[in-house]
């Protein structure tokens, strides 16, 4: 059975003063929903080595302020959103710049939306208006033409996926430039409960 892990990664900046990294924010997948789908990945996502499967948050970005600020920025984060219930079933095409396989969300789409909000919000407030039609989704594949989209599309039939599961941390993920795997930066929990929240939005709503 295929495990994914990304182990925590935070090595030494040797890039220069101009040169900065890339980062992205990812909602990751359960296990059994990683290995249901992984066959399909290798064999129609060319993009399958650079990162396990996920739920996209905010799309790759650059950071120029100190990085604590941008950890400090996602900490904060987690401790004012509760963890989101997702379900993911069927599965269905994108057409873009490409064909997309995806297994789109019939739940837990509003919060993670709510999410992505104000995760682009403080130091990452350069990024609030970058995802207009933003719908959370797990890739699957990725196809250039036509043909190898029937193709997929046959081998696929009997796909029939069904999966309920609980986002309850975000990772921070990095890589020096496009084209290389994807590294795990930071993971950050979503802590808050209703009861919580509540609470305090009741407070400052009386400041």
């Amino acid at each position: 059975m295929a495990h994914f892990q990304i182990l925590y990664y935070n090595a030494p900046d040797l890039r220069g003063v101009n040169e900065l990294a890339m980062y992205t924010i990812v909602a990751p997948v359960p296990e059994n929903l990683a290995v249901a789908i992984e066959p399909y990945r290798q064999k129609y996502d060319p993009l399958a080595r650079l990162s396990p499967p996920h739920i996209s948050l905010l799309d790759p970005f650059q950071f120029s302020l100190p990085p604590p600020q941008l950890y400090a920025h996602l900490s904060d984060i987690g401790e004012v959103h509760a963890p989101i219930k997702v379900f993911l079933v069927g599965w269905h095409v994108h057409e873009g710049k490409e064909y997309q396989l995806q297994l789109p969300m019939t739940a837990g789409q509003a919060e993670l939306i709510a999410l992505r909000r104000e995760l682009a919000t403080g130091p990452l407030g350069s990024l609030a208006g970058s995802g207009k039609s933003y719908q959370p989704h797990v890739v699957f594949g990725r196809l250039a033409g036509l043909t190898a989209l029937e193709q997929a599309k046959t081998a696929l039939k009997g796909f029939e996926p069904q999966f309920i599961f609980r986002v309850s941390r975000l990772e921070l993920w990095q890589r020096a430039e496009s084209g290389q795997p994807w590294r795990v930066e930071m993971k950050f929990s979503l802590k808050a409960t209703v009861a919580g929240r509540a609470r305090r939005e009741r407070v400052e709503g009386n400041v």
